[in-house]
This record gives C-alpha cells, sequence and structure tokens, in this order.
C-alpha cells in the first residue's frame, strides 16, 4: 500500500509513540507500507520538528528528526508533482491537508492520504 502522510501525523507520532499516529510510524519501520513524499514534504517536517520551543516542550532531539527523515527516505517513494493544486474544498480545507499533501497523490494511481484530524468543540 503507498499512503501520503501529513507532517501532523509524524509529529503526533513522535511525541505519543503510545497512541494511533505512532502505529502509523511502526507500521512504516515494519514496511507494511510505503510513505509517498516530496522534497517539500521533508522540508516542512524538519522545521516543524526542529523549531526550538516544540523541540524543547516535547524533548524532541535532532537524532530524532534524523531518524524520522531517514525512515522516510528509506520506507518512501520521493515523487515530483507535475500540477499545482490551486483550489480546495471547504472539507480539505477545514481537515488540515495543505497544498504539499494534495498535490503529492495527483500522480499516484492508488494511494491513501493520512492525516490528523483537530475539531474544534
Amino acid at each position: 500500500m503507498r499512503s501520503v502522510i501529513d507532517t501532523g501525523v509524524f509529529v503526533s507520532a513522535l511525541i505519543r509513540k503510545q497512541g494511533t499516529t505512532g502505529d502509523v510510524l511502526r507500521a512504516l519501520r515494519d514496511g507494511r507500507f510505503t510513505v509517498i513524499y516530496t522534497t517539500d514534504i521533508v522540508v516542512e517536517i524538519i522545521d516543524v520538528l526542529g523549531r526550538p520551543p516544540f523541540r524543547t516542550k516535547y524533548h524532541i532531539e535532532p537524532d530524532d528528526i534524523t531518524a524520522l527523515v531517514n525512515l522516510i527516505r528509506l520506507r518512501g517513494e520521493l515523487v515530483n508533482p507535475g500540477k499545482k493544486v490551486t483550489a480546495f474544498s471547504a472539507h480539505t480545507a477545514h481537515s488540515g491537508l495543505t497544498h504539499r499533501f494534495v498535490r503529492c497523490p495527483i500522480r499516484m494511481t492508488s494511494c491513501i492520504v493520512c492525516t490528523v484530524l483537530y475539531l474544534l468543540v
């Protein structure tokens, strides 16, 4: 199976290793799916996880970020999307999907997009 994983899933997996997102990371480590990624996605992961206040609060070490990026490269498939998406439905905009993650599967014939939904109640 091939999947595009939102940055929020990777971030959450490093913070809560025992949660559902941790299961996604373990499945990737075990080779149960191939993560489809772009250079933009990797840059965003490094940016988000590398922010000093975030690293301090959640005890994220530079080695944790390096290990995650190496895992993505090892178990992933780098794609270079040829189309740029400029319009989103209300559902897509509210689900947290950004253009980086929507563009990634456009060239795929079979792909799952995985994101974390944060609901405001």
